[in-house]
């Protein structure tokens, strides 16, 4: 076992190549966790902001030729 983690010598440098890329790792995946969350609360509350409309309602002018 000792062979195996020694690596020929270069055991030191390729584990801490191994920790390096582990912590890169789970720092991006809680970035992305924490940004999505945040972005789910900001469209949510948005989303509550906005006026109710009534069913069937439409945008802008009246489509019964009234200006």
């Amino acid at each position: 076992m000792n062979d195996f983690l020694s690596m020929g010598g270069y055991g030191a440098y390729i584990w801490a190549c191994y920790g390096l890329v582990l912590i890169v790792l789970l720092g991006l995946g809680i970035m992305s966790w924490r940004t999505q969350k945040t972005r789910s609360h900001r469209a949510d509350a948005l989303k509550a902001a906005q006026p109710r409309r009534r069913p069937g309602a439409t945008l802008g002018p009246s489509s019964k030729g009234q200006p």
